[in-house]
């Protein structure tokens, strides 16, 4: 059986990256210690469920193990088959993955270790629990930034690092502020609006749940600003089985340049960029 360490997740030009390599970047970042302790904790607990034959909630593991099949789009028997086998996994791998979780759930905050954590257990924790792409998408970041100015491959993981940062101020000063400012509309602009729900239909007895205040992206409903006027009593709304009242208190008249809006606009102009280098670096194994 091949070496799970040595799985290609995906290709940049001509580079592989392997799980390895993943687990060696998680290690650099300092993230890596902290998904040992959590599988040595886990482990130790399942070595006990065998030995003291401790009960676990069946019913709860079958309703993760749907939820997990919904969740990666793996409806048939089939597809968890051949999405296991990508990974060089089983289903008893991912059966004792769920009884680890069972058992965590329902033990005392301190907990024993086992002594021995190796790489591939940490990797199938990763992937089991649904933190593997979120994991992925900040390393791959920095690659792209990386390949986009070079054809071989960085020779350390801090020489990677320093070009990353290095591309996103660069980026930053092709930025045209006033474009990408103008383009959100109103969705910038500040709002106060308060919020009146009643399971009934008359706003009479409806109460006053809570006040926004914040930029129109924000808010909880989206709102038509064009057709509210100040103070007008709006809705109902049906939301959750009640009904759903506003009233708009106050808006800006213009979108006001503070740092935390700029710094929103920043990280979505530098979304746009790496969603362009995904699409052109990008190949998943």
């Amino acid at each position: 059986m091949p070496d799970i360490l040595e799985l290609k997740l995906f290709t940049i030009k001509s580079d592989s990256f392997t799980v390895c390599d993943f687990l060696e970047v998680l290690e650099y970042f300092g993230l890596y210690d902290d998904w040992r302790e959590k599988v040595s904790s886990s482990y130790f607990l399942l070595n006990e469920y065998k030995e003291a034959s401790i009960e676990v909630d069946h019913q709860k593991i079958l309703k993760w193990s749907e939820e997990f099949r919904y969740e990666h789009d793996l409806l048939s028997a089939e597809d968890l088959k051949q999405w296991l086998a990508k990974y060089e996994l089983t289903q008893e791998d991912l059966e004792k993955y769920f009884i680890r979780q069972a058992l965590c759930e329902d033990a005392p905050d301190s907990l024993e270790k086992v002594s021995e954590v190796t790489q591939e257990m940490v990797f199938k924790e990763i992937l089991f629990s649904g933190s593997l792409l979120n994991l992925l998408q900040s390393w791959q970041k920095r690659l792209f930034a990386w390949f986009s100015k070079n054809d071989e491959r960085y020779k350390s993981l801090s020489e990677l690092n320093e070009q990353y940062k290095s591309f996103e101020r660069e980026m930053l000063t092709h930025m045209d502020k006033e474009l990408w400012f103008s383009s959100y509309g109103d969705r910038l602009k500040q709002v106060e609006v308060h919020f009146f729900n009643s399971e009934g239909s008359d706003f009479e007895k409806a109460q006053k749940t809570e006040a926004f205040k914040g930029f129109v992206k924000d808010l909880p409903i989206p709102l038509d600003l064009d057709n509210i006027k100040l103070n007008d009593v709006n809705g109902p709304i049906s939301k959750s089985g009640v009904n759903l009242w506003y009233k708009l208190e106050s808006i800006s008249a213009s979108l006001p340049e503070t740092d935390e809006l700029m710094e929103f606009i920043e990280d979505d102009f530098l979304d746009e960029v790496w969603k362009t280098l995904k699409v052109k670096l990008l190949r998943v194994s």
